[in-house]
């Protein structure tokens, strides 16, 4: 089951974005640039408008063009007859969206569905939803108050794809554009056969800082994405709304269940060995009757491969059975495609590796049999070989291992989770609005400040956790700028979220018509400010004085440094544009009744604003869902894994003590005790089990230590209680296991074990 799971989800995995007619020559426009003195792959409206239809009509080498507006789903609700359906995921996008990409349409003409402002394609999922017992084509809805008519119905557009949408509008001319402002524009380029893309990306550069002036004194590239490559390649990105992926886990995943299938092969080739007595005497007839090695090896790889086949059938059985369980702790939507002819080149590769692996050694074995010795009945198998020695010593050192490294991220996932990160985001809940005026935001705040629950409430042009706008930064006088993650904020921000001034003041809303500014500690090193207070930067070529300095906030995970951030009056940035941003609210008492408050406040003040509502420290776990899955899947794992190793070991005592009944009786007569017949027979097991301790402990240490640690700037110490702790289970639990046969066998009476031989 494990490993058809595994199979599974990794297939899904690489499928991603294969389906696009010409995938292999769409390429997605990034840039990148030096944050914090590292390469960081990244986004820019800016050049992204470089690439105008005139420009590259002139480029031989880009045969098309096209790109979408996402991040909207907050921003957007859609409804119909009154009633709205605010987490619909809708996107804006260039006419051409269905001919450029492989989506295709079930009704509607994909030339003509997004020509003009006022249409809509929505998907099958979604017409289902709105129009249940009608035809969606041609029926109207509004999306935030605009009219819209349905000129497609999209098939639902597969799970393996980087792009995700539910309903997709025109974005030219759209009136959308004057209630939530243009940002997140991801352009795409199918490029001509042959093209060069190094030269194209140079010539992107330059073309991009020939229209922005300040980029011609930032160190930033434009970079071309193959399609195939964004699923595993966008986690890199300051941010990114793709359905991204993680390589990485998925060769962690690939390899655990690896190692549960090996597990469970040497189980059966231990087991078939050690057991080889009971059919030695129909062996030993099949010899004397002419049959060949070849033919009993033959045989038994028959044998052997029916009950590969009953144990795939069980596991695919299972794994379908338990697809929701797996999905529900991992955060996926993984389902089991029968029509898919991956699943069954997958499932025909696992039989045949399950066929060889469980059953060359044992087919091999059985074919050196002695006849005469089989017929006679005299054959009582043989002693375990090194093999079996070293095969029960592998199924343990992997079972160790895989409870060493289960536990050992789980502590790091815990340690980070704990860390003080400079903020707080306990008991805060955000909502999104696009807030027409600071008065707008003053009515909200003075509203839902009546309410007992709420403790603050404040505002911030994006959430603490995400990268902001890359303002470029540099001191007056230098050439070269750096971007910054700006912060457009409340006066009331930094209390709100404890976020704590080391030197100088709080100046937001105290400097009205002055440009002043905080920046973090990050941003006063990489400026080279030794007093930063009163001194002068430049943001966009604005000079801006510094007036504080804040502490360091890890307002991201600890995969990456803390990032140079400034922040502004929230006046600068509802001055430019719409202001569309997540009003934050501290609350006290049941989250619950506080939400329900908020709720009525909100209603009131924005009636046509949708309310969802998040708490903030969700917001930041998830930063760790990838390694808060791969904990919960190694969980499940390492039980399996342990359960095999235990019943493989149970069986070897088994077979030793059932070999060994007439030595034990024999010692028994002679005088031996119970105790001294226990130390006897456990003594080799618990050798074994030392054995695959130290080898368990040196592959965990060297795993988190020299690979996955690594991507930590902060990493939990390497506890020796855990290593202590597991030592201590793995001795009980073998020792519990062996015992009980062993017991058994020592407390046998030997009269009638030895009247029986």
């Amino acid at each position: 089951m494990t490993a058809i799971m595994v199979g599974v989800w990794s297939i899904n995995e690489y499928s991603f974005d294969r389906f696009h007619k010409d995938g292999d020559r769409i390429y997605r426009v990034t840039g990148q640039a030096f944050i914090n003195n590292t390469l960081t792959r990244i986004f820019s409206d800016e050049s992204q408008v470089t690439f105008d239809e005139q420009y590259l009509a002139n480029n031989p080498q880009v045969e098309e063009f096209s790109y979408f507006v996402y991040d909207l789903n907050e921003r957007l609700s859609v409804e119909l007859n009154q009633v709205s359906y605010p987490k619909i995921p809708v996107i804006m996008a260039r006419e051409n969206f269905f001919s450029f990409f492989t989506f295709p349409l079930k009704e509607g003409n994909p030339e003509t569905a997004l020509d003009i402002p006022g249409k809509a394609v929505i998907d099958e999922t979604t017409a289902t939803l709105l129009f249940p017992k009608e035809k969606a084509l041609g029926q109207m809805l509004k999306i935030s108050g605009v009219d819209y008519e349905v000129s497609g119905v999209m098939y639902n557009i597969p799970r393996n794809s980087h792009l995700q949408a539910s309903i997709v509008v025109p974005q030219k001319n759209s009136p959308l554009e004057q209630i939530i402002g243009i940002s997140n524009v991801i352009t795409y380029h199918k490029l001509a056969h042959g093209a060069d893309v190094v030269e194209l990306e140079q010539n992107f550069t330059s073309a991009a800082r020939e229209k922005m002036e300040y980029l011609k004194n930032l160190d930033y590239q434009v970079r071309l994405q193959p399609l195939k490559d964004i699923h595993f390649g966008s986690g890199e990105f300051m941010q990114d709304r793709a359905v991204t992926g993680n390589k990485t886990e998925v060769m962690i995943y690939i390899s655990v269940a690896a190692v549960i299938l090996l597990l469970a092969c040497i189980n059966f080739t231990n087991l078939f060995v050690s057991n080889t007595f009971l059919r030695a005497k129909s062996i030993g007839i099949k010899q004397v009757l002419g049959a060949r090695r070849s033919r009993l090896r033959k045989d038994f790889y028959t044998e052997t491969a029916w009950y590969a086949l009953a144990s795939i059938v069980m596991g695919l059985y299972l794994a379908f059975a338990n697809m929701p369980i797996y999905n529900q702790h991992t955060g996926s939507s993984l389902f089991i495609d029968f029509a898919s002819a991956e699943l069954y080149i997958f499932l025909l590769a696992l039989f045949v590796v399950i066929v060889l692996a469980a059953g060359t050694m044992p087919a091999f074995k059985i074919a050196r049999l002695n006849p005469v010795e089989t017929i006679k009945g005299k054959y009582r198998g043989q002693p375990m070989s090194v093999v079996q020695k070293g095969l029960t010593i592998v199924q343990f050192t992997a079972s160790i291992a895989l409870l060493l490294i289960t536990l050992l991220i789980s502590h790091q996932v815990n340690y980070m989770l704990k860390q003080d990160v400079g903020f707080n985001k306990e008991n805060i809940v955000y909502a999104f609005a696009a807030l027409e005026s600071h008065e707008q935001y003053e009515t909200l705040r003075n509203e839902l400040m009546k309410e007992p629950p709420v403790m603050d409430v404040t505002l911030k042009n994006h959430l603490p956790t995400v990268w902001g706008s890359g303002l470029p930064i540099k001191n007056v006088g230098d050439e070269k700028v750096t971007p910054f993650d700006c912060g457009y904020i409340k006066p009331n921000y930094f209390d709100m979220l404890g976020m704590q001034i080391i030197e100088g003041e709080n100046p937001i809303g105290k400097y009205e018509g002055t440009y002043v500014c905080v920046l973090n500690e990050t941003a006063v090193r990489l400026l080279g400010l030794e007093n930063p207070i009163d001194q002068t930067i430049l943001a966009m070529d604005i000079p801006f004085v510094v007036k504080g300095v804040v502490r360091n906030a890890q307002v991201r995970s600890f995969h990456k440094s803390t990032d140079p951030q400034i922040y502004v009056t929230m006046s600068y940035f509802m001055g430019r544009r719409p202001g569309y941003a997540p009003v934050m609210v501290k609350i006290a008492g049941d989250p619950k009744t506080a939400i329900a408050a908020i709720e009525k406040q909100w209603k009131t003040v924005l009636p046509d604003a949708p309310f969802e509502c998040h708490f903030l420290d969700e917001e930041y776990t998830k930063m760790y869902a990838s390694e808060v899955n791969l904990r919960n899947v190694l969980t499940y794992t390492m039980f399996i894994g342990f359960a095999i190793s235990v019943a493989g070991l149970f069986a070897m005592a088994l077979f030793i003590t059932q070999r060994r009944r007439k030595e034990i009786a024999i010692r028994k007569v002679l005088g031996a005790t119970v105790m001294d017949l226990l130390r006897l027979l456990n003594k080799s097991f618990m050798l074994w089990i030392f054995i695959s301790y130290i080898l368990g402990s040196v592959l965990a240490y060297v795993f988190m230590k020299m690979f996955w640690l690594k991507s930590f700037i902060v990493q939990a110490p390497l506890s020796a209680g855990i290593f202590v702790g597991v030592g201590f289970i793995a001795c009980l639990v073998a020792l519990l296991t062996v015992s009980w046969q062993t017991w058994s066998a020592a407390t046998t009476n030997p009269v009638k074990v030895i009247s029986k031989e």
